[in-house]
């Protein structure tokens, strides 16, 4: 399991969760995703890979799709298939393995944070 920390910050509309402080009230959205490697994302380009990434949301915000993705695609990702979304209870990360912590420590930090995982997968067949 490799940490890959999102710290750029694409453009975005005012008010954007990216732009609250820590010291806002806030909680923590967890996005389960598949995604393409693209360049410069420590992975082999095209390959496709399991993730878990973090955003910092205001309390009671719906599941901010297009901000996780735009954590991933600022992390080197593209194609970004969200499968699953849930709202973290502010203990979660006492009990997380030290590596998706790191992820969700940088989400707390700086907005948003992901953690991909090295098995490679297949692309799910479009529905048609």
């Amino acid at each position: 399991m490799r940490v890959s920390a999102y710290d750029a910050r694409p453009n975005r509309a005012p008010n954007h969760p990216f732009e609250m402080t820590t010291t806002e009230p806030h909680e923590i959205h967890m996005f389960s995703a598949v995604a393409e490697a693209g360049a410069g994302c420590g992975f082999a380009h095209g390959e496709r890979h399991p993730m878990l990434i973090f955003v910092r949301q205001p309390p009671g915000s719906a599941h901010d799709l297009a901000a996780a993705a735009a954590a991933a695609n600022a992390a080197g990702w593209r194609e970004v298939d969200i499968t699953r979304a849930g709202t973290l209870p502010p203990d979660a990360s006492d009990a997380m393995d030290p590596t998706v912590q790191a992820a969700y420590a940088r989400a707390v930090d700086v907005g948003a944070g992901l953690t991909v995982f090295e098995a490679v997968v297949e692309a799910a067949p479009r529905k048609e």
